[in-house]
């Protein structure tokens, strides 16, 4: 590896930018992660609630559909905070586009790259902002499934 003082400031700035690239898609794999747990956690709070379910009063039925209806939600809130990251996700510089750049001068190509890498993260941000709202919805949802339960248990609906 080159010393410091040989080095170009964007070869510097390129491999602090891979750097950050390298922590989002960490925080990317960490909130893939949680959501996936969230998603076997409502599965199996639903998997032990149903069975148990009395819907005959109107008052049951609906407190008991009205829960159902935020165990959806926050199924899809949790499925759009996992979503595949083709198309979102970027870990560099378009690699047909760096090979169509291979006569360019070493100091201009990195310049090219570290603007390449500068756009990759603020894209990478706005995706990882979305699965962190996305992620935050399912977590309101399943609060709001909770005290449905919480009512359920109230008015007789489970047994």
């Amino acid at each position: 590896m080159a010393t410091g003082a040989s080095r170009s400031s964007a070869a510097i700035v390129c491999e602090d930018i891979r750097r950050q690239v390298d922590h989002q898609a960490d925080a990317a794999n960490s909130m893939d992660t949680k959501a996936s747990g969230l998603i076997a956690t409502t599965v199996v709070l639903a998997a032990l609630v149903v069975p148990r379910v009395e819907l005959d009063r109107t008052d049951r039925a609906v407190v008991s559909l009205v829960s159902l209806g935020f165990v959806l939600v926050t199924m899809a809130c949790l499925g759009l905070a996992i979503r595949p990251r083709r198309g979102a996700f970027s870990y560099g510089p378009d690699p047909d586009v760096m090979i169509d750049r291979l006569g360019s001068e070493p100091a201009e190509l990195e310049r090219d790259i570290a603007e390449s890498l500068a756009a990759v993260r603020n894209t990478n941000e706005s995706y990882l902002q979305r699965k962190a709202d996305w992620l935050g919805w399912a977590i309101k949802s399943l609060v709001v499934t909770i005290m449905g339960l919480a009512v359920m248990v109230g008015v007789g609906a489970i047994q």
